[in-house]
């Protein structure tokens, strides 16, 4: 094991007597311009200049191979989805993977890692192929989808990118144990080490409970971010500069809303059942229209946001209704969310 650890470092050791054979060249050369007029030229202010040209390039090379070989390394990079039980947030991850898979997202050089999370993504998919819901996250603890992120093109940056999943609970339960708080669960405490937040607001819920739970959300919420800056303060770790997203899934009730079917069974069809719902198209300008007002309701927990943290963000999601032939919200989620 050793001798293959040192063969495999062995080419970043050629690589720094490489380096330092073509600083030492330069060092060389440069310290007499007249030793580099390959062209002969008489002129020593275009000389100069040349020269000085040619040694800006050659020292681009070597810093860009340096960065290369040195610090394009992986960084880890962690998502925490926070929620209310069955608001869809694991439905949301396995949507925004199932869009990846199918090159909806070209641009976005995402792929999945580690067999728990290929196997469990691959089983949600086929799922929601066959018409079924997912459920809740059964696991006793945490599950993190994982999957490596490359970022950029000359200058790419590698990261190992975790999307944090917590339990599902039965309501009553969490009820029980929690009350209406995000911040009293033992699953918080990996909350607070993660490198960015996804508030989920479950818009099923806002329709069928109204401003009971929109007034139980912003404390929550509010209540939430400020334990992760008091907590960051603490530890130094600057929780105001991580991207926060307010994200109001299950955007396909809007449809409820505008046809005025907000009975409890119309909007648990779309929003809890154990079947998922028809793919369905949301209208533009009605969307436009009743997520104004969404907003407004959220108007507090917005404005708090906003006024403590410099990376926030507003998104509305469904998994299942389209608008402009695309999963609602789906791809600027991601992008917003992603180093």
């Amino acid at each position: 094991m050793r001798q293959s650890l040192i063969f495999k470092d062995s080419y970043k050791i050629v690589a720094i007597v490489i380096v330092a054979t073509i600083l030492n060249t330069i060092t060389t050369y440069f310290s007499s311009f007249s030793r580099f007029n390959l062209f002969n030229i008489q002129n020593e202010s275009v000389l100069l200049l040349i020269n000085s040209l040619m040694f800006f390039i050659i020292t681009f090379i070597v810093v860009f191979l340096i960065y290369r070989l040195f610090f394009s390394t992986s960084s880890q990079y962690s998502i925490a989805v926070i929620g209310y039980p069955k608001s869809g947030k694991t439905t949301f991850i396995i949507r925004c993977f199932d869009q990846i898979y199918k090159s909806r997202l070209l641009s976005l050089s995402l792929k999945l890692s580690g067999e728990s999370t290929i196997q469990r993504v691959n089983e949600y998919i086929a799922k929601l192929k066959k018409g079924e819901a997912i459920g809740p996250t059964k696991d006793q603890d945490i599950f993190a989808y994982r999957a490596s992120y490359v970022k950029g093109n000359l200058l790419k940056k590698n990261y190992k990118i975790e999307f944090g999943d917590f339990p599902g609970e039965d309501t009553e339960e969490y009820l029980e144990n929690y009350g209406k708080w995000l911040h009293k669960t033992p699953y918080f405490k990996w909350v607070t080490q993660a490198d960015a937040f996804i508030f989920v607001v479950d818009l099923g819920k806002y329709v069928l409970d109204g401003r009971s739970y929109v007034a139980d959300y912003i404390s929550a919420g509010r209540a939430a971010y400020e334990t992760l800056m008091e907590i960051g303060r603490e530890i130094n770790n600057k929780v105001e500069k991580k991207p926060v997203m307010l994200l109001f899934n299950k955007a396909d009730v809007i449809n409820c809303i505008n046809e005025n079917e907000v009975s409890e069974e119309s909007i648990n069809k779309r929003a809890f059942g154990d079947l998922i719902p028809e793919t369905e198209n949301l209208n533009r300008e009605v969307f436009d229209k009743i997520s104004d007002q969404i907003l407004e309701d959220f108007h507090d927990l917005i404005y708090f946001f906003k006024s403590h943290s410099s990376n926030f963000s507003v998104e509305f999601v469904s998994s299942f209704a389209t608008m402009d032939s695309k999963y609602v919200g789906i791809e600027k989620s991601l992008y917003n969310l992603l180093p």
